[in-house]
């Protein structure tokens, strides 16, 4: 009885750690959703907080999608007025 009453402390007195998203190395990445994942209590993993982290691992600041501003279409339109004047 002692245990489980040790072992619900436990669970209880997790707290999420911070992701750190200046680390740009993939390997870092893994090894800090590695350790947080063999530290942290079964009942902490929830799904949700599963899929945070995997978005942590598979987005990185090098792989966002850049806007293009000025597509095809657009370039149309301005070209068209350009010409109107």
């Amino acid at each position: 009885m002692g245990e489980q009453k040790k072992e619900e402390n436990n669970v209880n007195a997790f707290v999420y750690p911070i992701l750190d998203y200046s680390i740009t190395d993939m390997q870092e990445r893994n090894k800090l959703i590695h350790k947080i994942i063999d530290t942290a209590p079964k009942e902490k993993l929830t799904p949700y907080y599963l899929e945070q982290l995997t978005k942590y691992l598979t987005i990185t600041p090098n792989n966002k999608k850049e806007k293009k501003i000025l597509t095809d279409n657009r370039m149309v339109t301005v070209n068209k007025r350009e010409i109107s004047f």
